[in-house]
């Protein structure tokens, strides 16, 4: 009885941690589906108004309108800026095209520049193919550890790793902030709004891979995960068109 009771146990974690990976994919499929609209919808016609505002600039003669209308232009061309920082929040488009590792890279000098913290990225440079599931939820995850080191480590320096071992990606997000009791660390461990650790560890363990935090009061916080390599069937593949 006891052996039934532990093999359904098992079952409903699986079952969870399956659902977890599906939410998350089911989310970034949605993000895609707006960032995309803000590109075509919006951002195109921001970028031909500030075309036809440039026309105006060079066809009419010098007058005070002038002034006025490189004003307007100058106003078109934030709100552009505006859309292609909303849109890579929403979805980084480099993921989608280029691949895990190109997209992080590109996430670390977009977090440099919300605040004091320095990234320093390291990898053992080996190629490696993951399945577009693997990189959507290993993205979202980082992103995420990122915002908790910004908000939350009172951190000065931040290392992510990469390196691939056997059948395995590992991948180590360090800082040298405050720590946490890990004992406790699911308590407010991400940002209100955020994944939470434990979403965290359950989409991880839903593409098979799992996660451990190496931490104590005053000596940093290490994350470290490991997930399989190589493609899979069961992702849903996702649009690729966008670039600003």
């Amino acid at each position: 009885m006891q052996k039934l009771a532990e093999f359904k146990l098992r079952e409903q974690q699986a079952q969870l941690h399956a659902l977890a990976s599906e939410v998350a994919l089911a989310q970034e499929r949605e993000r895609r589906r707006i960032a995309l609209g803000l590109h075509d919808d919006i951002g195109q016609v921001l970028a031909l108004a500030k075309l036809k505002t440039g026309v105006l600039l060079e066809l009419l003669p010098a007058s005070r309108d002038l002034e006025l209308l490189e004003n307007i232009r100058d106003l078109l061309d934030q709100a552009i800026q505006a859309i292609r920082s909303t849109t890579f929040e929403l979805s980084s488009p480099i993921l989608h095209e280029l691949g895990l590792e190109a997209a992080l890279k590109r996430l670390i000098v977009e977090f440099e520049k919300r605040g004091s913290v320095r990234f320093h990225y390291k990898t053992d440079h080996q190629e490696t193919k993951l399945a577009e599931r693997t990189q959507i939820i290993m993205y979202r995850v980082v992103r995420e550890l990122f915002f908790n080191i910004i908000k939350h480590a009172k951190a000065g320096y931040a290392t992510l790793s990469i390196r691939k071992a056997g059948q395995y990606l590992n991948i180590s997000v360090e800082d040298d902030g405050v720590g946490s009791d890990t004992t406790r660390i699911g308590q407010g461990f991400a940002p209100s709004g955020g994944f939470g650790l434990f979403s965290i560890s359950e989409q991880i363990q839903g593409i098979g891979g799992h996660l451990k935090i190496v931490s104590s009061p005053g000596a940093g916080t290490q994350v470290r995960i490991a997930v399989p390599w190589g493609e899979s069937p069961v992702c849903t593949s996702l649009p690729r068109r966008l670039a600003i």
